[in-house]
């Protein structure tokens, strides 16, 4: 049965925020929230409490923005000792309390327990009533306890010199609410293409109608440990963004992250996830290839691209996965997925789309004499067989340490000071042994 708690003669200076505003995620659990609110003020102290702030606030990242010198800010808390039964019920021990029961029975008296049944002491007579939870209609109180709200509400107290209508404008970090990229690629041949759609998480127990979005791509660096809330004098402003030519989004560098800027307002509700295109349409220009590690068990297939204008892209890729399909006559198959980092213009993206059937590995050492303490010569074979009918680019890696390669039969390159790679292609049914003798 519902039950409903009823507060006589109560009136609460309380703004409720309809328009978000503006709205900025970031990849890592944070949302800045920007908003306004007009204000209307007689001169001298006022007190005025706003809710639908988010639940999951950083009080101490709250700064209020305000151009008029006659007004100012005295102090600003966050209110989150939220108002429900039983946290009511608990200040009301020893208070007054009506209940009205099935039939419409009352109880008027002293309340001396909630947990499980409620207990009422009648003031006149002593006798003490137990009611049970499940038939009360009604619980009639004089007033809400102190410090209790219905929702988390911002506090503040603000002295004006001057009768005034004044916006004042605010903006605060948020815990709960993020967003990521979702890739999806379909390989037609040695082109790729690609389309991403953006997906905002939001658990920040606030809803946003129609606002703004932003979304910054990069690791912002956080150490928010407590401290006040700022209060600015001016009012700060910001550029727009130059064109992706995306169908939502524009971009632009943004001090050392890149920003994305939706060109229309977005509403996202709490406890929801919303998905907007990125971009589509992008066509790359790919690498297809096996890759194998010396002496591991098995072949990795990969794709790789040059994130630049030659090969069809060149945009900021906000790190995310990357679902790969593969074109198979008039239908479209899964062939894998991997995580690609935040990737600049310029450089190269590689996705592991899964480990190769018919290519095959093998790693021996064929010879090792001892040159000294500490010190070897070894011959190593490196075998790659390509058991299917079609062609396979190949590269294999080599970790060599401290070792140095004397002599090969095949080419190599050193990629790094630990690392030597050999590159090459196997026709179907084609095998491959590379030898190569090295010393430390």
């Amino acid at each position: 049965m519902k039950k409903n708690l009823i507060f006589p003669g109560i009136m609460l200076n309380i703004f409720i925020m309809l328009n978000a505003g503006g709205l900025t995620v970031y990849n890592n659990n944070l949302g800045l929230v920007k908003s306004e609110k007009e204000f209307e003020f007689k001169k001298g102290r006022h007190e005025y409490f706003l809710n639908e702030t988010a639940s999951e606030i950083i009080p101490a990242s709250l700064i209020i923005y305000n151009k008029n010198k006659n007004l100012k800010l005295l102090s600003q808390s966050y209110e989150y000792d939220l108002a429900g039964t039983d946290a009511i019920l608990e200040k009301y021990i020893g208070e007054e309390i009506i209940i009205t029961a099935g039939e419409g029975k009352k109880f008027i008296g002293e309340l001396v327990f909630y947990s499980g049944m409620i207990g009422v002491q009648d003031k006149l007579t002593g006798e003490l009533n137990l009611i049970s939870r499940d038939k009360i209609e009604t619980i009639r109180l004089k007033k809400l306890p102190e410090n209790f709200f219905a929702k988390p509400a911002l506090r503040w107290e603000f002295y004006s010199n001057i009768n005034t209508e004044e916006k004042i404008s605010y903006s605060y970090l948020t815990r709960g609410i993020e967003w990521n990229v979702m890739y999806n690629g379909v390989l037609k041949g040695n082109k790729l293409a690609l389309s991403a759609w953006v997906t905002i998480y939001n658990n920040s127990g606030k809803d946003f109608n129609k606002t703004d979005l932003k979304l910054v791509a990069g690791e912002v660096n956080q150490e928010i440990s407590g401290g006040k809330a700022l209060y600015m004098e001016e009012y700060a402003l910001s550029d727009a963004g130059s064109p992706l030519n995306s169908r939502s989004f524009s971009q632009k560098e943004f001090h050392d992250f890149h920003i994305y800027e939706l060109d229309s307002e977005i509403s996202v509700k709490n406890k929801q996830e919303k998905q907007v295109s990125l971009f589509a349409g992008k066509e790359a220009d790919i690498e297809v290839f096996c890759q194998y590690s010396a002496f591991d068990k098995r072949v990795n297939s990969y794709l790789r691209f040059k994130n630049n204008k030659k090969s069809g892209l060149g945009i900021p890729l906000p790190k995310g996965i990357c679902r790969i399909y593969m074109q198979d006559g008039e239908e479209i198959e899964f062939i894998g997925e991997d995580n690609i980092a935040h990737t600049s213009e310029n450089e190269e993206v590689k996705i592991l789309t899964g480990q190769a059937f018919d290519v095959i590995g093998e790693t021996k050492v064929i010879d090792r004499v001892k040159l000294g303490k500490g010190r070897y010569r070894e011959s190593i074979d490196i075998e790659v067989r390509n058991n299917s009918e079609k062609a396979k680019s190949i590269e294999v890696l080599w970790r060599k340490g401290n070792k140095k390669i004397l002599k090969s039969d095949t080419k190599f390159q050193e990629t790094d000071a630990f690392h030597v790679k050999f590159k090459f292609k196997l026709n179907g049914k084609e095998n491959k042994k590379i030898r190569f003798t090295a010393e430390n």
